[in-house]
């Protein structure tokens, strides 16, 4: 299996690294860090999210925090869990949106109040309008390899799941791991599935680490052709609806394995590390990226 010479990475810490923090981070310490990641060559990040602030009071200033990033010549993205959502993301001057469903109908449920089959039905309308504007659609299907309350989840309901949102006019589709069960071999037979539907264009790796094994998956993904991959920097993130879940894989980890094998990325890592220490002072956690603690103690 040959692997890519470039990957794209969609930077998710502004969004799945803040929603589960308990404290709020200013605004204008939000809009600096996130230029700061900007400078460090990352050329798409998911911004924020259009939740309900009641709900998520971290990110109850997307509106503020989307406005004023538009300057930035980059692949600038929001969260959408309903219609509400989508029109404040428009209100934003929102040029991609995510939404997000699971294969797991309790999940589902918890996270967005209704079954996997119901949310399709939501989103089916959400899609439509933001493809009659010209926005990019990714579709989140959280939950791909394991599931909280039902267990391991079967690769054929991915897979259905994975391809319907295709159909409604998603443009990416982003596997996540959100409770990290996910193996190497189970991530290439998941993969090896998809690809029969879906291209390589289509699909990203979102791999979080909660038993260490997120840049591993993230290679074995490569190795079955998969270029796409979204990542936090400094290891932050989350999921609310799963209880202790632990954070993504580190941008600065899979940045930092690109380079030593000889893929190319277009992020400065030494930038990038800065910014993910950055913010782990603002909010005064460790550091939980191993190459970046490493870079910056060598620079």
């Amino acid at each position: 299996m040959s692997l890519p010479k470039r990957i794209w990475i969609n930077e998710v810490s502004p969004r799945d690294g803040l929603q589960v923090w308990k404290e709020f981070v200013e605004t204008k310490q939000k809009i600096k860090w996130i230029e700061s990641l900007a400078a460090a060559g990352l050329s798409a990040i998911e911004a924020t999210s259009f939740v309900n602030p009641k709900k998520i009071p971290q990110l109850a200033d997307a509106d503020t925090v989307m406005i004023n990033l538009q300057a930035l010549k980059l692949h600038l993205s929001a969260l959408v869990p309903n219609q509400k959502g989508f029109e404040r993301a428009i209100a934003g001057n929102c040029r991609a949106i995510s939404i997000f469903t699971s294969p797991s109908n309790t999940f589902c449920q918890k996270n967005i109040g209704c079954n996997s089959a119901d949310s399709l039905v939501r989103y089916a309308s959400i899609i439509q309008q933001a493809k009659q504007k010209k926005l990019f659609v990714r579709g989140y299907l959280s939950c791909a390899w394991g599931c909280p309350f039902e267990g391991l989840i079967k690769t054929d309901d991915v897979v259905k799941i994975a391809f319907k949102l295709s159909e409604l006019g998603c443009d990416e589709i982003s596997l996540g791991d959100t409770t990290g069960q996910a193996t190497p071999s189970s991530t290439q037979k998941l993969l090896m599935q998809i690809f029969k539907k879906l291209s390589s264009e289509q699909v990203a790796l979102h791999f979080h680490d909660q038993y260490g094994r997120g840049l591993l998956n993230a290679y074995a993904a490569m190795q079955c052709g998969a270029w796409r991959f979204d990542s936090a920097v400094a290891g932050l993130g989350g999921c609310p609806t799963v209880p202790d879940a632990a954070g993504n894989v580190s941008t600065e980890d899979l940045v930092g394995l690109a380079d030593e094998i000889g893929i190319t990325t277009g992020i400065n890592l030494a930038k990038l590390a800065k910014a993910g220490q950055e913010i782990c002072d603002i909010l005064g956690t460790n550091n939980q990226s191993r190459t970046g603690q490493t870079v910056l103690k060598l620079n």
